[in-house]
């Protein structure tokens, strides 16, 4: 059995005196206890925040570069979000459960690619995750879950915007020049010089998810009138 006053010895140089790491950790929590939002939290919120502060407690008192004492802070917050998410999922899509749906809580990981998306309102869509809102306002649109799209419908959906000339757009490179027509995250397309348009990615319904080059009306009658069978 470890040597009981080793043991306290060691935790001390990392986690400083206890008295002085309870006064921080008490401190904490006795600000969380006294705040409005308190009462309102489930269980393992509560406990969750209490553990952390203790975790914080030892930062503050100790070794602050000591990595464990941060893993187990994300480690505490992660078990109250997979909780939440799944809590999400069931409450508007119970029957999901089964059908490899991934729990969206409006921040973290963001696929890529061509996915499904269930709404906060039952709906279900299809789309390019770049044509997509992934951050919840709390209204019916808000994203609740996602999963890869099937295959065929990747396959259907990509030769429609190449024939269409639509080139997607992520907010990041070297956005294009003159005149462009561009395709909106809310669907809606608009034309405009390509200088005068904001090509960042703030994740709202105004960013640019596609873009296309406008061709000229002189240049699509020549064009025209060099395809048309007998003409001059």
């Amino acid at each position: 059995m470890p040597d009981i006053n080793k043991t306290l010895a060691e935790r001390g140089e990392r986690y400083g005196k206890f008295a002085d790491r309870a006064v921080i950790a008490q401190g904490l929590k006795r600000t969380m206890w006294a705040a409005p939002g308190w009462a309102r939290l489930a269980d393992d919120q509560k406990q969750a925040l209490e553990v952390i502060a203790d975790k914080q407690a030892r930062i503050l008192n100790g070794d602050p570069d000591y990595i464990d004492n941060w893993h187990d802070i994300i480690g505490y917050a992660k078990l109250v979000e997979d909780r939440l998410a799944s809590t999400i999922l069931k409450q508007f899509a119970p029957e999901a459960q089964d059908e490899a749906w991934n729990p969206w809580t409006g921040s973290g990981y963001r696929p890529t690619g061509h996915v499904e998306v269930r709404l906060r309102m039952g709906d279900i869509g299809r789309a390019s995750d770049t044509r997509l809102r992934w951050t919840h306002t709390g209204e019916p649109g808000d994203i609740v879950a996602w999963r890869p799209a099937p295959t065929e419908d990747v396959k259907q959906s990509a030769p429609t915007a190449q024939d269409e000339g639509w080139i997607d757009w992520t907010g990041v490179g070297d956005p294009p020049t003159g005149e462009v027509e561009v395709r909106l995250r809310c669907g809606r397309t608009m034309q405009a010089k390509a200088s005068d348009l904001d090509w960042s990615d703030s994740d709202d319904d105004t960013d640019i998810v596609a873009w296309r080059h406008v061709v000229p009306e002189d240049v699509k009658r020549a064009v025209n009138k060099a395809n048309t069978p007998g003409a001059r």
